[in-house]
């Protein structure tokens, strides 16, 4: 059983139907109820939706644990795309740990992998190895084909590096055979980092 505290924040007494008792100005009420039955109280959930009453829900172990009683994770994929020329998106983002090799591809999403069409609007590198005269940069396309999403960034120095947009625009993936999203580093070995990409997903 979950365990409800419901507390008075109003200027008169509260009364709640569904715990059968009025909370006192400043006061508040403590019970147990199952969380099936908590979604059926309409008279609390009116009350805390006028800004009456605060309320406090805590799960029992037995609840927790079972995980019958919680929000499952929301993913990237269950984000709604929007139009090219919405205002307004949910953004998300994306991190991919890498060690480079010599000019080697580092995949974000492989080719024919992409999950969805979406809009590059930033992206940056944590350096934690450096290797001196180094430098990365974001593909579309394995082997630094198509159009880069993103200039070179060096990599010579640890810490936040950004990672300019090329044509200083957003740049739009769109799924297909050969696309994917490619980290490609200079012919260099060694560096030791992770990406951090933003992006919006588009109809």
């Amino acid at each position: 059983m979950a365990t409800i505290v419901v507390t008075n924040i109003d200027t008169v007494p509260v009364n709640i139907n569904d715990l059968y008792t009025t909370i006192p100005v400043g006061g508040s009420v403590t019970t147990e109820r199952s969380t099936s039955q908590i979604s059926s109280m309409a008279g609390l959930q009116q009350a805390a939706a006028a800004s009456q009453v605060t309320v406090a829900v805590t799960l029992s172990a037995d609840e927790l644990a079972s995980g019958l009683a919680s929000v499952g994770a929301i993913e990237a994929a269950d984000v709604a795309p929007v139009a090219a020329t919405a205002v307004a998106a949910v953004e998300v983002e994306f991190r991919k740990a890498f060690t480079t090799v010599s000019a080697t591809d580092i995949p974000v999403f492989a080719a024919n992998a992409l999950p969805y069409k979406m809009r590059i609007v930033d992206a940056y590198l944590l350096i934690s190895g450096v290797v001196p005269g180094s430098s990365l940069q974001m593909w579309p396309q394995a082997a630094g084909a198509g159009t880069a999403v993103t200039a070179s960034a060096l990599t010579s120095v640890a810490g936040k590096i950004a990672m300019p947009l090329t044509g200083n625009a957003s740049q739009v993936l769109t799924p297909g055979a050969l696309i994917g999203l490619f980290l490609l580093p200079s012919a260099h070995t060694g560096v030791v980092g992770e990406l951090v990409v933003t992006a919006r997903r588009e109809s």
